[in-house]
């Protein structure tokens, strides 16, 4: 059938009078009672009726925003002039998060037109992903998740953004220059999250001081705005309940059951549309502090109550836990029993179980099997048969994460799980488990992997990897960073906004961090705690690996690259054939005249085209003659000299065996300089290191009392702090900026400039210490203005002093999650992997990392039958427990509480 004879026939059938096409034109609430046979309720009719150029839109879950909004950008869609020109065309496009949001929009506007032979007779393109109608108007949808590539490049007149406060801020800014050209409107719809990005803004202008220069017109509807309002039929006729009751749009009773199975946080977002905060804690602490009770901890099964266990064997590194509650005859769980060991092996763990298991006759015992398999629970199972229920639980299941914390967390609002008074950092380590919410608008305990963490750091904060120090924010997985058990790989990664109060932390002598106020820090004891309850940072020391030398074939040459050049390895040396031969010695000791070849290098020295040259002043005659000495006792072969007018001179070697050995060890220009891993070798070989690279690039400061050394690298800085370390002396970082020269670079002119990082050594305890061990010829140390070591020592790390100011803080923050340990170490610090500390909900003894097998065990003794039944509907919580929270609404039909009462 023709497009005319198809359009005849419609019009036969449905009378468009130019009365009812200018109402349409002008009213989109006219639109959706007409076309759509969609009757808005009081607060949809605002949104469509809204012709503001920016709309923000926030309201409850279930309240219909979707709809309206679908209805609005149709109505935008089918009104429009037909455009005879491409400029003229007009572009829709609606982007959410993921595929799946950004369809529900998309399929609800199809189905109005296709219920509507008008609209559907409009329709010339019609695909999963665009819409374009007879006028040349066109609707896309896109997700968008981390990217932007498939948005870029249109010219919009319409962009709707679904679930808006997941979208993050690098998307609206790769999006909103593509409205700059036609004028266009931008519509935000959604459910609130945190109090950060564009969503939060357009309510609150200003508030985050982001100077956000859009203006929106916005609509905030809670959950109890929709109690009140009825449903009509496609007809508009009003719809009424079997027993006569109108039925409206939300009814109290799911209201009711909501808020009483939900936390407050959860419920504030989902149905009263307010905005909190990202990190709001899972557990209130009113909730924890009404738990506490005063009675002593058990080693023995008292006769009459049920038992459970938990058990987290973690791995070597970490923490084996076991913990035991009780459930009284009365329904009241308390926690009984906690124990704590580090550094087991399986086969000590797991009979440890079997032997906890048995002194309480547990009747469930449940296995934290993450990462660890069926092993251990398979044997514990064998050797309790006919005591126990022996069960291993997986938490790489989000929703069974989200269940056990879930019923932990009901427990805690209905009294009866009870936290004994003697473990007082039971209650802080609760208040650290937090609640996240994703794109997707659920609750998440723990990260799962590509989101983020609970605890993080501002993205300059520096981590400790092989190549150096880096900024956290470029991490990538796969990435080796230091540990205090050496060098661990990046499993994952992750990133968040915040719009929140942290601690700005000044370390004597560092570059300042940021970080959220609840991450933990290493401590003396090798635990974690939070930074408010500590006066000092742990710092682990490098950990020095056992090479004692370093093949030269082993590096990487560019065989071919210098016209006829060819390496000759043989068992004892190496040789380099470009028209002559250097033959060097195979295998280089990593020893002191090594390390003192380096530091020279470090200090003074640069690669050529074919050769290593060091640059020193003509006057430092001693050092000139120790480095030649050196260079041939390890290399076996003379330096060249050459002096020059401004009173310099130049040691050099032409080899490109030795260009390339430098060039691997100490890789980076002048200011990325940095030390290879692989000369963390041993102390002796340090000590010729920073003895040379004083020597060259040193001097005395404050009057004889203190030296200092000057680097452009803030990487070489770090490290050259780290190795001193090593040796009981604490380096102060200053920084200063600098003015370099100008240059012309590509026919421009440029002028570089760079930071100058300055090493200073100061106090009578550090410089004496270092005069004895790196520059014997210096004989004078002033005694006066003596400064006692504020810092303290120990074989293995040693504790700096801090201080931290509480600011507020808007953006990106970032984490890691590190193979086989919880920790990595900053620049100032070492500091736990929260991935595995956001598992926790409960706390041992004696170490602040908890385990996630609390819930587990507490689920389990309130299960009817099996640990497997999980309390998700009312009828299962009235088996439970004798109590239910009920709320409590006021005469507007909101919820102002709740109360106990007996089921």
């Amino acid at each position: 059938m023709s497009p005319k004879k198809k359009k005849k026939k419609l019009e036969e059938n449905i009378e468009l009078t130019a009365e009812l096409i200018a109402r349409v034109k002008r009213d989109p609430v006219a639109f959706a009672r007409i076309f759509c046979k969609f009757y808005p309720h009081w607060y949809q009719v605002k949104i469509l009726r809204d012709m503001s150029k920016n709309i923000a839109i926030r309201m409850g879950r279930q309240m219909g925003k979707t709809a309206a909004t679908a209805i609005k950008a149709l109505w935008y869609a089918f009104t429009r002039p037909e455009a005879s020109t491409p400029q003229e065309q007009v572009t829709i496009v609606i982007i959410a998060p993921s595929q799946r949001q950004s369809k529900i929009m998309y399929n609800q506007i199809r189905s109005y037109i296709h219920a509507n032979p008008i609209l559907e007779a409009s329709v010339i393109k019609s695909t999963q992903q665009t819409i374009k109608l007879d006028n040349n108007s066109v609707i896309y949808n896109f997700p968008v998740g981390d990217s932007a590539e498939k948005v870029r490049g249109f010219s919009i007149n319409l962009l709707i953004v679904d679930e808006a406060a997941f979208i993050k801020q690098r998307i609206f800014t790769a999006i909103l220059p593509s409205l700059a050209g036609t004028n266009g409107s931008l519509i935000l719809i959604g459910t609130p999250a945190s109090r950060t990005g564009l969503f939060y803004q357009a309510f609150y202008p200003g508030k985050d001081g982001s100077g956000v220069k859009l203006r929106f017109s916005t609509h905030w509807y809670p959950y109890s705005d929709a109690l009140d309002v009825q449903r009509v039929d496609k007809n508009g006729v009003p719809l009424f309940d079997k027993d006569g009751n109108p039925i409206t749009q939300l009814s109290r009773d799911w209201i009711e059951y909501q808020y009483t199975s939900m936390s407050k946080g959860e419920f504030a977002q989902e149905f009263e549309a307010k905005f909190v905060d990202e990190s709001l804690g899972y557990f209130t602490r009113e909730d924890l502090i009404a738990n506490v009770e005063d009675y002593s901890m058990e080693h023995v099964h008292d006769g009459e109550s049920v038992y459970a266990m938990g058990v987290d064997f973690a791995k070597y590194h970490d923490s084996y836990v076991a913990l035991v509650i009780k459930r009284d005859i009365n329904g009241i769980t308390r926690v009984v029993y906690t124990l704590e060991a580090r550094n087991r092996n399986y086969s000590e763990t797991v009979p440890l179980t079997i032997k906890i298991a048995k002194r309480f006759r547990c009747r469930y015992v449940f296995c934290d099997s993450t990462g660890v398999g069926e092993p251990n629970a398979e044997i514990i199972e064998k050797e309790l048969k006919g005591i126990s229920i022996v069960k291993s639980v997986n938490m790489s299941s989000l929703q069974k994460q989200i269940d056990m914390y879930s019923n932990l967390q009901r427990m805690f609002g209905e009294g009866v799980l009870k936290i004994p008074a003697s473990n007082r950092e039971l209650i802080s380590q609760l208040s650290l488990v937090m609640r996240t919410i994703t794109p997707s608008g659920r609750v998440k305990i723990e990260a799962a992997e590509g989101q983020h963490d609970d605890f993080c750091f501002d993205g300059s904060t520096k981590v400790q990897t092989t190549n150096g120090y880096i900024d956290i924010s470029k991490i990538k997985k796969g990435d080796i960073v230091l540990t205090s058990s050496g060098h661990k790989k990046v499993i994952n990664t992750s990133e968040r906004e915040i719009n929140e109060l942290v601690y700005r932390v000044k370390v004597k002598g560092r570059p300042t961090f940021t970080c959220t106020k609840n991450h933990p820090f290493k401590t003396v004891d090798g635990d974690f705690d939070i930074i408010d309850n500590l006066q000092y940072l742990r710092k682990d020391f490098i950990k020095l690996n056992e090479r004692r030398f370093i093949d030269l074939a082993e590096i990487q040459y560019d065989e071919g690259k210098h016209g006829s050049s060819k390496i000759i390895v043989n068992e004892d040396t190496i040789s380099y054939m470009n028209g002559r031969l250097t033959t060097l010695p195979r295998y280089i000791q990593l020893d002191y005249d090594f390390g003192f070849i380096i530091g020279a290098y470090l200090a003074e020295g640069s690669i050529g085209a074919h050769d290593i040259q060091f640059t020193l002043n003509k006057t430092d005659d001693p050092l000139i003659e120790i480095i030649k000495e050196k260079f041939k006792n390890v290399f076996g072969c003379e330096l060249s000299y050459i002096e020059h007018d401004n009173n310099s001179c130049n040691l050099y070697k032409s080899s490109l065996i030795l260009r390339k050995l430098f060039k691997t060890l100490i890789p980076g220009i002048s200011s990325s300089k940095r030390i290879h891993p692989l000369l963390f070798s041993n102390k002796d070989f340090l000590r010729g290191l920073i003895e040379a690279y004083y020597k060259g690039d040193g001097c005395i400061i404050n009057n004889g009392r203190g030296f200092s050394v000057s680097t452009n690298s803030l990487n070489l800085a770090y490290q050259i702090t780290d190795i001193l370390n090593l040796f009981g002396i604490y380096g102060n970082i200053h920084t200063s900026h600098r003015k370099g020269k100008s240059m012309n670079l590509h026919e421009h002119k440029y002028t570089h400039n760079h930071n100058l990082h300055q090493i200073r050594i100061s106090g009578s305890w550090y410089v004496n210490k270092f005069i004895d061990l790196f520059w014997n010829e210096y004989e004078h140390i002033s005694d006066n203005k003596f400064h006692y070591c504020k810092e303290k020592w120990y074989d293995d790390f040693v504790l700096i002093p801090f201080k931290k100011n509480e600011i507020e803080y808007i953006g990106s923050v970032y984490n890691l999650y590190i193979d086989d340990v919880n920790e990595f170490s900053i620049g100032s610090a070492t500091v736990h992997n929260c991935d595995a500390l956001a598992l926790a909900c409960m706390m041992t003894v004696n170490n602040p990392n908890p385990p996630k097998t609390l819930a587990t065990s507490v689920k389990s003794v309130f299960s009817k039958k099996t640990h497997r039944h999980t309390a998700t509907t009312p009828q299962r919580r009235r088996q439970q427990t004798p109590y239910r929270q009920v709320a409590v609404f006021d005469e507007r039909g909101r919820i102002i509480g709740t109360r106990t009462e007996q089921r």
